[in-house]
């Protein structure tokens, strides 16, 4: 006869209380909702005490009486269908129409595991052994994991949060993972801090991908429900909605946001009425400088603006260190080499060499101090190493190498402290488009314009439509990495609008993305900043 174990840690039990764990016999709490612990499903599972809860399965810590290892195994309980039967094992629907739904969910539930078995090998997935019906609902057996959810691994950090180094380091075998499932055409759809897990040996694997409870609200057509706030997208909102990897990367970067700023993005149907999602900047937050553009376009709203893909999304994250082997060429001149090397901020950058003779340095704007640069730095990312101010913006860099990845002198435009001329068009714009401190309609922004003196000038105007193109056509693809790395200061990645002979001013606008260049036009929302320039020839 087999030794009994103890249910709330699955080792032998050879005295009261429990030697390994200090847990009485029968001392596991009586839930109506929960199996009976010491119950055996499909003749080999010894089910504990349980280890997770949520709105359709519970998780048991089991006891794999044919291997004698602990497993986890995953009930498939979607509360607001089915219950337990007075036999307290079985699930009995609430509702005639409960019955199919609840019929589909478990399909949908085994499905799941099944795609699950496909990455087994993956070290980023969890295990899944096997799966089966029983008691009119189904069960997963999967990998025992010893550790914490990432959700709970927060919540003991101080404010809740991590650097930002810590956190993309933590997340790098999940998106490794996610590379590997999108390959085979499956969507998560359900990334999150409390379905990361961390094991005490610090392995990081992703679990279960919430198919099943997804396909559970699609069918109802309660998607609200289920989705989880701050990290699921606009496109899951509505049983139509494009989705694909970038409906990944959207809960990967708000799983980052949460991560680093200790706090989590706004609803996405928040967002879409007006509400905004702070920079990690804003919020006093360490991160450098081109990661920070590389995780808010992941948090785009709108999924055309995100990255396509997880590795694009990666690639974004590292750029703030360039490879030693892929720098940029000192000697790169000219405006389509240019927007090239924009273009490039978030793919593999071309492998190129350098002249070691050259020596470069970046000048600090505040102390005077000139910095060093060793092969491959990436300026924008760096600090004064006298007073410790960010490097970024308009430094003059000595070897005829920019910030920017083109040549002194500027050649495009030349700035002041509070404005940007274009040296071909002679246009002055303002160097923040949001100096108005808030959203306004088209009414309030002509009269506003108006009465601004900036920059000691007081002919500040809206610009036209044919303006603004050529102005996202002079910066790059990517205007709104490019203007923050080149002098324009408090660039938001939100929509800046103004007049248009196409457009009524009244009840709408042309608007520019600050992260494709793409030109709209759209509604007015709270999203949408004005960007004042005038003629200064």
């Amino acid at each position: 006869m087999s030794q009994p174990r103890c249910l709330s840690c699955m080792s032998e039990l050879t005295a009261s209380p429990c030697p390994a764990c200090g847990a009485d016999p029968g001392s596991l709490p009586d839930n109506q909702l929960y199996l009976p612990p010491g119950i055996t499903l499909n003749n080999r599972y010894l089910i504990g005490k349980v280890i997770g809860v949520g709105g359709f399965g519970i998780v048991y810590l089991g006891w794999d009486t044919n291997l004698d290892v602990r497993v986890a195994v995953k009930e498939f309980l979607p509360k607001d269908i089915a219950g337990r039967s007075n036999d307290h094992v079985s699930l009995i629907p609430y509702s005639s129409n409960g019955r199919d739904d609840l019929q589909y969910g478990i399909q949908k539930f085994i499905e799941e595991a099944k795609s699950l078995a496909k990455f087994q090998d993956h070290p980023g997935i969890v295990k899944v052994n096997e799966s089966f019906k029983a008691n009119n609902t189904a069960y997963m057996v999967m990998q025992f994991l010893d550790g914490m959810t990432l959700k709970e691994y927060l919540k003991r950090q101080p404010g809740e949060r991590m650097p930002f180094d810590v956190a993309v380091k933590a997340l790098t075998p999940i998106m490794d993972a996610l590379r590997e499932v999108h390959k085979s055409g499956i969507v998560h759809r359900d990334i999150s801090p409390d379905n990361i897990f961390i094991t005490r040996q610090k392995q990081v694997k992703l679990l279960d991908f919430g198919a099943a409870r997804y396909a559970m609200g699609e069918h109802s057509k309660s998607l609200t429900s289920i989705l989880k706030q701050g990290y699921a997208p606009i496109e899951q909102y509505s049983s139509k909605g494009n989705q694909g990897p970038w409906t990944d990367v959207y809960a990967v970067a708000a799983t980052i946001y949460r991560c680093i700023t200790g706090e989590i993005p706004p609803d996405a149907m928040d967002r879409v009425q007006g509400e905004c999602i702070k920079s990690p900047k804003q919020m006093g937050i360490e991160i450098p400088y081109s990661a920070e553009l590389g995780l808010l376009q992941g948090l785009a709203l709108k999924a055309a603006e995100r990255f396509e893909s997880i590795h694009l999304f990666q690639s974004s994250l590292a750029s703030n260190q360039l490879k030693k082997e892929q720098t940029f060429n000192p000697q790169i001149v000219g405006s389509s080499e240019l927007q090239q090397a924009i273009k490039n901020l978030h793919a593999p950058l071309p492998i190129q060499t350098t002249n070691s003779m050259n020596t470069r340095y970046v000048e600090c704007l505040e102390c005077g101090a000139k910095n060093q640069l060793n092969p491959g730095d990436n300026p924008a990312a760096l600090r004064c190493g006298k007073c410790k101010r960010e490097l970024g913006g308009r430094n003059a860099i000595n070897g005829s190498f920019a910030v920017s990845g083109r040549s002194q002198p500027e050649d495009i435009f030349r700035f002041s402290k509070f404005s940007a001329t274009d040296l071909k068009t002679g246009l002055m714009w303002t160097v923040s488009g949001n100096i108005a401190s808030k959203p306004l309609n088209w009414n309030d922004a002509k009269n506003w314009v108006k009465q601004l003196e900036y920059d000691s000038y007081f002919d500040w105007r809206m610009p036209t439509k044919d303006e603004f193109e050529s102005f996202i056509k002079l910066v790059g693809r990517h205007p709104f990495e490019y203007l923050n790395l080149n002098g324009f200061i408090n660039v938001q990645p939100n929509w800046y609008w103004s007049s248009s002979e196409y457009v009524d001013c009244t009840d709408s606008f042309w608007s520019a993305s600050m992260y494709s260049g793409k030109i709209y036009n759209y509604n007015k929302t709270s999203e949408a900043y004005v960007w004042p320039v005038r003629n200064s020839r």
